[in-house]
């Protein structure tokens, strides 16, 4: 006799415990809460980040957020059934790749045979040990039905894998050595994602990445290419584009990321685009191309500038081998003789060899040498008695209101290329401070070109009579916005 869906009534025996961790984000789609928070709290006690539909509609939903490593789906359910669900999957080129695991309570023959006809990459018949299904999870996000390296897309993001995007740069490469005509190859660097990973999970990384394969294909070019590589960097690929004409390109994606509000795991966050690109023509090697393009990149993100940053032959890599202490220790030592010799040849020597050379030519100077040194006596002498007059007289500190409060200024310091992201934040933080005796906020930055975040902070300043924006010309540090 059939077992029904609802007399498998989810009674999978929890025996997980044995079963490596699993490191994975898994959606689950079942339309039984009870099941559905069994298989949950199963995968999640296992290392998943677990993600949970109710349905099919809702799984799609979920989709379109994020890729997930591993779907695992109920067949039985209202509307979208998990074969129709699978269909959509499959016919998806981002989602193509993606392993499907199928629960269903028939066990019959025909509907396992529908199941794997249809693209399922595994399939469990209720009631089933849940060791088991940690298993079988395990297998297909170790051994997907594709091996990683030999995918055409990227799982999370949906764009071309770093191996096609190489097979891509090397046809353009040689296509370059034929038609003469130059391109360019970038590289993308979210600066604050792998600290949001980390502080909050794999998924928001993966929400955030698929807006932004959204703000990079926008104004794209028939021939251009997106991948992502395991570095979790974007790779762009610009043929036929001159240098000009790349940079240019570029700082349109780097303003659109920069402007964009990610929302992701149910936050709002601001990202700090780091992009580095090389040129490439007739006389490239793909190899040496990447590497130099991982060069301006790290250049790039050593500046955090929001402009984009071109490989140059004198650029050097910015991450080397770290030198161990003692290594270093001795190198500081083989300096101190040398030092010692510059300092003693500096303020003896210098001074006696100018001596002997006005003695040749029968200058004096002794005479005059001695007035200055009296002269610059006597004046420090001077100077140390006022100073002493000065500090007899007490200086006490302002008398205070009852209330323990005076009026209060929040000098903002910053460089705007480096902190255009975040400064906004900054200020309207400042902006919810309660100070009962009147908080006057100023922020004084400087910045080597026009940004638009600069019409913002005009904004702010006809809407705040608190605040007041000051552009620092010609500074060269924070010290020197303080200042000013």
């Amino acid at each position: 006799m059939k077992a029904t869906k609802q007399s498998s009534a989810k009674s999978p025996q929890a025996v997980g415990s044995s079963v490596t961790s699993i490191d994975a984000s898994v959606l689950v789609v079942e339309d039984e809460p009870m099941m559905g928070k069994v298989v949950v709290r199963e995968l999640r006690a296992a290392g998943c980040d677990v993600t949970y539909a109710a349905n099919g509609e809702e799984a799609l939903i979920r989709l379109r957020e994020a890729l997930p490593d591993l779907v695992i789906s109920d067949v039985n359910m209202p509307g979208m059934d998990g074969f129709e669900l699978l269909k959509r999957i499959r016919s998806q080129a981002a989602t193509r790749a993606l392993p499907v695991i199928l629960m269903t309570a028939r066990g019959d023959t025909e509907d396992v045979v529908a199941g794997l006809g249809l693209g399922a990459d595994d399939y469990l018949v209720k009631p089933f040990a849940m060791r088991e299904l940690l298993a079988r999870a395990r297998a297909k996000v170790q051994r997907p039905p594709v091996p990683v390296a030999s995918l055409t897309r990227d799982r999370p993001t949906g764009v071309l894998s770093e191996g096609r995007f190489n097979e891509e740069l090397d046809r353009e490469v040689a296509r370059a050595h034929k038609t003469k005509r130059d391109g360019a190859v970038a590289y993308i660097v979210l600066h604050e994602l792998a600290r949001l990973r980390t502080r909050f999970s794999a998924r928001v990384q993966d929400q955030i990445e698929l807006q932004v394969v959204d703000l990079v294909r926008i104004g794209a070019g028939a021939l251009d290419l997106v991948a992502h590589d395991e570095r979790d960097r974007f790779l762009l690929l610009l043929p036929e584009t001159s240098e000009a004409d790349a940079r240019r390109r570029l700082m349109g994606i780097i303003q659109r990321i920069a402007d964009h509000e990610f929302n992701a795991g149910s936050e709002v966050f601001k990202i700090t685009p780091v992009v580095g690109f090389a040129e490439f023509g007739a006389g490239s090697d793909a190899k040496k191309l990447a590497q130099n393009c991982s060069i301006a990149t790290q250049h790039a993100e050593a500046q955090l500038d929001l402009v984009p940053v071109a490989y140059r032959p004198a650029m050097l890599p910015l991450h080397r081998p770290s030198v161990s202490m003692g290594s270093r220790a001795m190198q500081v030592l083989a300096w101190i003789p040398l030092q010692i010799v510059i300092t003693q040849a500096l303020a003896l020597g210098l001074p006696l060899a100018l001596y002997l050379v006005l003695d040749s030519a029968r200058i004096e100077i002794v005479p005059i040498v001695y007035i200055v040194v009296v002269i610059a006596l006597l004046v420090t002498a001077a100077l140390i008695w006022v100073e002493g007059f000065l500090a007899l007289g007490r200086k006490h500190p302002p008398h205070l209101p009852e209330d323990g409060y005076v009026p209060a200024t929040a000098i903002i310091a910053a460089y705007l290329p480096n902190e255009a992201a975040t400064i906004v934040d900054t200020i309207r933080s400042f902006q919810r401070i309660d100070y009962p005796a009147g908080l006057q906020i100023v922020l004084a930055y400087n910045t080597p070109r026009q940004l638009p975040i600069e019409n913002t902070l005009r904004e702010i300043s006809s809407s705040d009579p608190r605040f007041r924006a000051i552009k620092v010309e010609g500074s060269e540090s924070k010290a020197q916005n303080i200042n000013a």
